[in-house]
């Protein structure tokens, strides 16, 4: 299998995008630890995982708190050995004009979709330096690239700042043979993108891996 032999943490992979993610490394042969902040749901995907016959701890942890990325940097590392792969999937979107959105939910978005990432990313990346191998995966939006009548002004510039993050991350971690790479999944229904009006193409069904883990 692609992945066998390798362990993956996956934030904010309790449905959703982050749920096809985890099943789908899981499919592939990963090993997982998942992070979220429900633990009913958390633990059915752990189940489903499971089995598959791969192994997978549950983490229950707010993103936006640093201590969640440390402590399941050092779990993940003392159960495993390793750390092969990071997803930063969490995040959040709030439907607001710019006039109509007020600063605390303007800091909400941004906390969770881009401080979060940079939180598990420096959590993770002491044991990829030291094993000389890692693979980092954000999850942007095609919100970063351009305007979005259906989305608050936090939830774009956010994922604009999860691109820049990829490409310096990329860029200095290169030299330790750490690869880190961005998706920008366009909308789709599911939980975290409700459509108060309109219409959208149906989402999608699960995540293909087309990277070389």
């Amino acid at each position: 299998m692609l992945l066998e032999g390798k362990v993956a943490i996956v934030s904010g992979a309790s449905r959703g995008i982050g749920k096809s993610i985890a099943l789908t490394l899981a499919k592939n042969g990963a090993s997982l630890v998942i992070i979220g902040t429900n633990a009913m749901l958390l633990n059915e995907v752990a189940d489903e995982v499971q089995s598959m016959g791969r192994q997978c701890i549950v983490h229950l942890g707010d993103v936006t708190n640093p201590e969640t990325a440390t402590v399941t940097a050092k779990k993940t590392k003392s159960f495993f050995g390793k750390i092969d792969i990071l997803v930063n999937n969490a995040g959040i979107n709030m439907r607001s004009s710019t006039l109509d959105m007020n600063l605390e939910d303007w800091y909400k978005v941004l906390d969770v979709n881009l401080n979060g990432n940079i939180y598990f990313s420096k959590a993770v990346l002491p044991y990829m330096i030291e094993q000389k191998y890692g693979k980092i995966v954000n999850v942007s939006s095609s919100t970063a690239k351009s305007g979005h009548k259906n989305a608050a002004p936090s939830y774009g510039a956010s994922k604009a700042g999860v691109d820049y993050l990829t490409r310096h991350l990329a860029l200095e971690m290169s030299k330790h043979n750490i690869y880190v790479n961005g998706v920008s999944p366009g909308p789709r229904h599911g939980d975290g993108s409700q459509v108060p009006f309109g219409s959208r193409s149906k989402g999608i069904e699960g995540v293909w891996l087309y990277a070389s883990f």
